[in-house]
Parts: structure tokens; C-alpha cells; sequence
């Protein structure tokens, strides 16, 4: 007889966090978890003790793994900084590998769910927010350097708004793709009245 793959930990959460990004926490079974992730629910138990404890430590993968995957893809030293965080913005829009429509954000679905309820899984949330939040907030001090935001910008409660606004969007792109590019431009409008006089280049997606 043979054996059964072997899978690390950090496959396995891997191929949980994308079950859970395209259906959301609650339309996610213990048996379809066993599904996507190719084990059976003995071995989920022995390795991850409870489903909370699952889904949590799934989407702190989801947070390494995607969020900030795309925040060091789009922030960081470019030319123009307000650019970069258009960027992030426009990237909701872009649908994963070859699916039609975009999926939106974990985070963000989870946030309305009832399993922030836990603990655990509430601060692995509020854990991947705050590292939106930190990089929004870094990336706006790099604008103000760039003289693209004034001096005396406050970047810490710009940043909690963009998040507010993302948040927004990241729930919009689920049900009408079609409206984001419209949101998009009147978040940047509201947020940046002065500095987006520039405009910035399509292909900054």
C-alpha cells in the first residue's frame, strides 16, 4: 500500500487560506477543508488543535503571502509614491490566476463575519489590517519626502482613512468590479485634492 503525501504546515495553510478567500469563513467546512487541503480532518486536529485555531494561523498566511506580497510589490521607493499607492489600488481589481472576477480581500470578508468572534482570529485580522495601515502610513511619509504631500500632512490618520476607503472598496469588487474604477478615482480625489493633479500612468496597475 502506499503512503500519503506529506505536506508542510505551510502548504497546507496555504491551500486553506485559498479556500477560505474565494468562499469566506463561513461557507467553509471541516470537510471542505479536507478537500482543499488534501488531508483528512484527524490530521487538520492533531496539527492545528481546533478549526478557529485553522483559520487563523490561515489567514496570518494569507496576510504573509498576499498582503504583503502586494504591499512590497506596489509601495516602496518608486519615482512617485502616490503613484505606488494607486497601484495597491487598482490591483483589487485584477481577478486571481484564470478566474473571471476578482475575489476582493480575506481580511476584509472576514471582518463582517461571525468569526471575528474569536480571539484568535480577530487578531489575525486586525493583525493583517495594521500592517496595511503601517505601510500605507510609510508610503505617504515617502510622499511628503517626494514633495507630492504637504508637510504637515498627518500620514498616521491619512493611512486609517485609506484603509477605511479600502476596506470599502475590497467589498465592492466582490459584487460590481465595473464600480470600483469610479471609487477609486474619488478616493484618490478626496484624499489627495492637490496632489493628484498628476496624473498617474495606466500601466501602474
Amino acid at each position: 500500500m502506499g503512503r500519503h503525501p506529506t505536506f508542510t504546515d505551510d502548504v497546507l495553510l496555504r491551500r486553506a487560506s485559498d479556500r477560505l478567500w474565494k468562499d469566506g469563513c463561513p461557507a467553509v467546512s471541516i470537510r471542505d477543508l479536507e478537500s482543499s487541503m488534501g488531508v483528512k480532518a484527524p490530521s487538520i486536529y492533531r496539527r492545528f488543535g481546533s478549526r478557529n485555531e485553522l483559520l487563523a494561523r490561515a489567514i496570518d498566511s494569507y496576510t504573509a503571502r498576499v498582503v504583503e506580497g502586494r504591499l512590497d510589490r506596489y509601495l516602496g521607493d518608486g519615482p512617485d509614491p502616490l503613484a505606488g499607492l494607486r497601484a495597491f489600488f487598482e490591483s483589487v481589481r485584477v481577478p486571481v490566476g484564470r478566474e473571471s472576477r476578482p475575489r476582493g480581500c480575506l481580511l476584509a470578508m472576514t471582518l463582517a463575519q461571525p468569526e471575528m468572534g474569536d480571539p484568535r482570529i480577530a487578531a489575525s485580522v486586525l493583525g493583517g489590517l495594521a500592517a496595511i495601515r503601517r505601510a500605507f502610513a510609510g508610503q505617504l511619509e515617502r510622499a511628503v519626502q517626494a514633495g507630492r504631500l504637504g508637510p504637515g500632512v498627518d500620514t498616521d490618520a491619512l493611512a486609517e482613512s485609506l484603509v477605511a476607503s479600502l476596506l470599502g472598496l475590497l467589498n465592492l469588487v466582490r459584487a460590481d468590479e465595473a464600480a470600483a474604477g469610479p471609487m477609486i478615482e474619488a478616493i484618490f480625489a478626496s484624499h489627495f485634492p492637490v496632489a493628484t493633479d498628476r496624473k498617474e500612468p495606466a500601466h501602474a496597475r
